[in-house]
């Protein structure tokens, strides 16, 4: 009897399958976050704020920017791969299950038929572009601010012996985003779910000796602190503290190429508390 092999990672396999049990599970979870990921980026709206080495800068002016959107490029581009291979699907199955018209629930739909799909000749090519997409999709989601930062997941995903025989713990790196008002964030790389909750006050306690101008201040404490829902009710409240003496600025940085006054986020976090919200001392 000839051996067979696994047409994506060339293992072993019985049974005349195309995909071993383990790439099987690898396109269960690509195709799994290929859904939630194009979701994600067609949430993304023209103009938010783009992460560019470690710091924020707004989107050009629409003269300078460039006429494609790679955004829609790329969810197009997801949409059409995914269409793709339902269309096999249905053409090596014919009374199979009509495929729906949602790309993620045509991911979906391709998850449920996978056993099926792990018995024919493009198995392993569907795998290949599977991982493409999913990949694709996450560098675009990685570089979009699209919610308030949650961190680092920092969840542990296992134990790695060093060159010097001690052995380490292997931390998820992957960097977290909540939207206003949710209470849970899950981790789009090891599926770690945490209380949002929580993430903000250990992000709050990691900021407080951080320093920044006035708006970037805002920005960040719109995200991070709940009732603060404005931008820039929240940049003209701080002016007034200034304004007050009751924030004082702790140097000038040079940002964007000029000098900025900045101020300790730990202050204006202080000021925020309910205790003292008003603008107004107290009697």
């Amino acid at each position: 009897m000839s051996e067979c092999r696994c047409l994506f990672c060339n293992g072993e396999v019985t049974n005349g399958l195309a995909l071993c049990p383990t790439c099987q599970q690898t396109a269960t979870v690509a195709l799994v976050n290929v859904a939630a990921f194009h979701a994600d980026v067609l949430r993304i709206k023209p103009g938010e704020r783009v992460k560019v080495r470690g710091a924020y800068q707004s989107t050009p002016p629409p003269a300078l920017e460039s006429s494609a959107d790679r955004i829609s490029e790329a969810a197009d581009w997801v949409s059409s791969i995914v269409f793709g291979w339902v269309r096999n699907l249905e053409d090596d199955r014919p009374g199979i299950d009509p495929a729906p018209l949602d790309t993620g629930k045509r991911c979906a739909w391709l998850e449920r038929h996978l056993s099926s799909i792990a018995t024919l000749e493009w198995a392993g090519e569907m795998l290949t572009e599977m991982l493409d997409c999913e990949r694709r999709l996450q560098r675009i989601l990685d570089r979009s601010d699209t919610g308030w930062y949650a961190g680092v997941c920092g969840n542990e995903l296992g134990r790695q012996v060093m060159d010097d025989g001690e052995v380490d713990a292997v931390y998820c790196p992957r960097g977290l985003y909540g939207s206003q008002g949710t209470k849970w964030v899950r981790c789009p790389e090891c599926g770690r779910t945490w209380d949002a909750g929580q993430r903000r006050d250990v992000m709050i306690a990691e900021a407080r000796e951080e320093v920044a101008p006035v708006r970037v201040i805002a920005r960040i404490a719109v995200g991070l602190i709940d009732g603060e829902m404005s931008e820039e009710r929240l940049t003209k409240r701080i002016e007034r503290w200034i304004d007050r003496e009751k924030l004082l600025d702790v140097g000038v940085r040079v940002l964007d190429g000029r000098p900025r006054r900045v101020y300790k986020l730990g202050e204006v976090f202080d000021l925020l508390q309910p205790k003292q919200a008003t603008d107004e001392p107290a009697a």
